[in-house]
């Protein structure tokens, strides 16, 4: 008899699966007949899951409601154990570090679930065997839609900004790791050919609500300060559920290095006498790498990187 808190077990070798574009060739034969990036979203979390034998996959996004609100919301969510309860994987607690992750824009890779989250929680995980949490962090300019079950209106289009959460038994392999990032990196390809996002200048479009255009639009270099993200290069190192980044371009090493956190982006730039194609270029450059992310003088985050074209 099965046991009921059965784990799926992940130590099969990739040797003696499929190689990681099957799936994504599966995938570009199953969005034919979708519709809506949530769609996609709930196949990658399933698939995923059977796949590399992760019990549970979750698609978190950073979302921006009518009043200009940033928060975390559980876009899809596949589990293999059939006797784990969703409000196991989905609470307020899972919430908290999902949203801390988006807004600092980064990755973490296997912890122990007790390391992560509290001991209540943790407790109760680790009785259906996952023991394990990560979280793999994904970003692009392109505009995610509005969950399928919003109401017309009621929400913007927002930059792709995602954590996929991963909950497992033991800690993912290098194995495991290299094939989600394979597999995520083509899935947003196959998004964005099809056209499951949107351009990213639809956010400064004047059919926007006046809350969405409110928020994003009528600043300034003067209103914007860039900060660095959580300084994690040896941490990072080989690791693809950081993200590591190294600078080779030498104006965005010059600019990452004057950012403290305090100076706006048009004191940076007069310091630096950076003209405005090179301003662009290098804040773009350094957005797209994920070492800063920008937000307005009240801390305020930004997650629009088109609006750095519209300042300059």
């Amino acid at each position: 008899m099965q046991d009921k808190h059965h784990v799926p077990d992940p130590s099969q070798s990739m040797g003696e699966r499929k190689q990681p574009i099957s799936l994504v060739a599966q995938l570009l034969q199953a969005t034919v007949t979708m519709h809506h990036v949530d769609e996609v979203l709930l196949w990658l979390s399933d698939k995923i899951g059977q796949y590399l034998g992760i019990p549970v996959v979750q698609f978190w996004t950073m979302q921006v409601d009518r009043n200009g609100e940033l928060h975390a919301e559980a876009r899809a969510s596949a589990s293999q154990l059939p006797s784990l309860p969703q409000q196991a994987t989905i609470n307020q607690y899972i919430v908290s570090v999902v949203d801390r992750l988006l807004l600092e824009q980064h990755g973490i890779a296997s912890l122990p679930v007790a390391d992560v989250f509290s001991p209540v929680l943790a407790s109760f995980l680790t009785r259906y065997g996952l023991q394990y949490w990560a979280g793999y962090f994904l970003q692009h300019e392109m505009l995610l839609p509005p969950a399928r079950r919003e109401s017309e209106g009621k929400q913007s289009s927002t930059p792709l900004t995602i954590i996929v959460s991963f909950f497992s038994q033991a800690p993912l392999s290098k194995e495991q790791e290299r094939a989600i990032a394979f597999i995520l990196e083509q899935a947003l390809r196959i998004l964005i050919n099809r056209r499951f996002l949107a351009a990213p200048d639809a956010l400064l479009s004047p059919t926007l609500d006046k809350q969405s255009r409110k928020f994003f639009s009528g600043l300034t270099l003067a209103d914007i300060v860039p900060r660095r993200t959580q300084d994690l290069e040896a941490f990072q190192a080989d690791n693809p559920f950081a993200n590591a980044a190294i600078l080779e371009d030498k104006n965005a090493r010059r600019l990452y290095a004057a950012i403290d956190g305090r100076k706006t982006m048009a004191d940076l730039m007069k310091g630096l006498a950076f003209g405005p194609q090179e301003g662009t270029e290098t804040f773009r450059y350094l957005l797209n790498q994920q070492k800063i992310q920008l937000s307005t003088l009240d801390e305020k985050p930004l997650e629009n990187f088109s609006i750095i074209d519209s300042l300059f």
